[in-house]
């Protein structure tokens, strides 16, 4: 097999009663009964990486563009979240799987729902290798060192410490609005990003602000519809424009406002760099963003009655 063929890592996972296999020289991962070897399912390897691991009854499987978690039992898909592509294994804390991703930053996922919580770089801009927990620490494994990042009770008590100095400190608010993010806390995290930038604006606490924003947009747009204000503030950079107009228009179609969502893709066409964008429809597929809205314009007019076409 080619090594682009090949799983990153042998693995053997055992959970509860079931063993997960994913041989080095088989394009594909296998779930066996503990007791006596029996085949429970198979899954083709496509664009799969490494198995990341198990939580409660779900086999996480990290792709090249995607993390999956699987039902260890029947191989059925829980749930699917696309991913920058990973540049190394992560590593499952609790109910929470951080991803180192390319470009020196780190993912952390909600494994009970596969809702992606938070996207940062790295604060040095070394470039992360494989992530290992041990006693309430992460290290980060490359070919040629191992670094550990100081642990949530260390920041959490120098944050506690800086606030109590000076109550609303932007840097300490900062700090603590992203840990906050990473550990589930979502509404918490964004009021503290919230208080910090009125204090002091930052480019990197702007910038995780509005990712968070959009993700929640994308993920349920009706209950979170009212943050696009916010958000049209907030979104100065031509990137977060562009994908603020592209959430906003699905989302807008996913509430049945069809014309509304014309607009936004109208909108779209407009941005200058939309053209040097690309949109990954899956796995083994991408698609010029401006060829991906020209599609959902079409399909648009082509459903629209005739009299919403005259306005």
């Amino acid at each position: 097999m080619l090594a682009e063929e090949r799983w990153r890592g042998f693995a053997t996972v055992i959970s509860g009663d079931s063993v997960l296999l994913a041989p080095p020289d088989q394009p594909a991962v296998h779930c066996l009964a503990l007791s006596d070897g029996t085949s429970r399912w198979s899954r083709a390897r496509q664009r799969t990486l490494y198995v990341g691991g198990v939580y409660q009854d779900a086999a996480i499987l990290v792709g090249e563009r995607s993390i999956e978690c699987v039902h260890i039992k029947s191989g059925d898909l829980l749930w699917s979240l696309p991913i920058d592509p990973p540049a190394a294994r992560g590593v499952r804390v609790g109910g929470l799987y951080h991803v180192p991703l390319q470009g020196s930053r780190i993912a952390t996922i909600d494994l009970d729902n596969g809702r992606l919580l938070a996207e940062t770089p790295s604060r040095t801009g070394d470039e992360l290798g494989n992530l290992i927990a041990v006693n309430g620490r992460i290290f980060t494994q490359t070919t040629n060192e191992v670094r550990a990042f100081r642990s949530v009770d260390e920041v959490q008590q120098q944050i506690a410490a800086d606030l109590a100095m000076t109550p609303n400190d932007p840097a300490a608010l900062a700090v603590r609005g992203e840990m906050r993010l990473h550990a589930g806390q979502t509404a918490e995290g964004l009021d503290d990003l919230r208080t910090s930038i009125q204090q002091a604006p930052d480019d990197r606490s702007k910038r995780l602000m509005v990712d968070t924003l959009l993700e929640q947009l994308r993920t349920d747009f009706a209950a979170h519809q009212q943050t696009i204000p916010e958000l049209e503030r907030l979104a100065t950079e031509p990137v977060q424009r562009i994908r603020l107009l592209q959430t906003s228009a699905i989302g807008l179609e996913s509430v049945g406002e069809a014309q509304e969502a014309f607009r936004r893709y109208l909108q779209l066409l407009n941005e200058a760099r939309i053209g040097q964008l690309v949109e990954h429809v899956s796995d083994t597929h991408s698609v010029r963003l401006d060829r991906w809205v020209q599609g959902h314009l079409q399909r648009l007019y082509t459903a629209a009655s005739p009299a919403d076409r005259r306005t």
